[in-house]
């Protein structure tokens, strides 16, 4: 009996591996397809993925953190948010927003580094924003980087590969001692 559970379990886990990987290759395909067609960065039920690159916001987020970033109205954020947006260069910038102005019923954000010295030069208009942060995962984008280089994605299709195989393999193993397992019977 305890054999039976072992391998439902390995299979479970070996299964849930398998689609976790196809859920990465599908998922990427599609932020792939989405980010060519679209100005703003892809989202993923208006949630999107940023690795912080720059110490502007130490202590608060550290480079090569994970952000989790939600699409909002220019309306819905506040004084205190932490603020994704496009700033020179198209370059995405994250920085907390200290002050709120509208003007011609649009609106504009003084935004400051948490650790910079002084408040950012420009004011960033409501259509550069990505989003506000709502998650951070410390340490977590140094691995999406690396995922996101050639290195990265031969690794990820050969970790589903090996998965797969051996998953193939395990079952090929259990006929045979189910075979082997039936013959002693007989």
């Amino acid at each position: 009996m305890k054999k039976k559970s072992k391998n439902k379990f390995a299979s479970f886990i070996t299964n849930a591996l398998i689609l976790i990987g196809v859920l990465i290759i599908v998922s990427n395909i599609y932020l792939l397809v989405k980010a060519k067609n679209s100005d703003k960065l892809p989202s993923l039920f208006g949630y999107k993925l940023l690795i912080e690159l720059s110490d502007s916001m130490n202590d608060t987020i550290k480079t090569g953190d994970l952000l989790i970033i939600k699409d909002v109205k220019s309306s819905d954020i506040l004084v205190g948010d932490i603020l994704s947006y496009r700033g020179e260069k198209n370059k995405i910038i994250t920085h907390r927003v200290t002050g709120l102005i509208i003007r011609d019923e649009k609106y504009y954000f003084e935004t400051k580094g948490d650790n910079n010295d002084s408040k950012d030069l420009d004011l960033v208009p409501g259509k550069s924003i990505e989003g506000v942060m709502v998650h951070r995962i410390k340490s977590l984008g140094f691995i999406f980087s690396f995922l996101n280089t050639m290195t990265g994605k031969v690794v990820i299709v050969l970790v589903t590969l090996i998965i797969f195989l051996s998953t193939l393999f395990i079952a090929e193993l259990k006929k045979e001692k189910n075979k082997e397992e039936e013959l002693e019977i007989i």
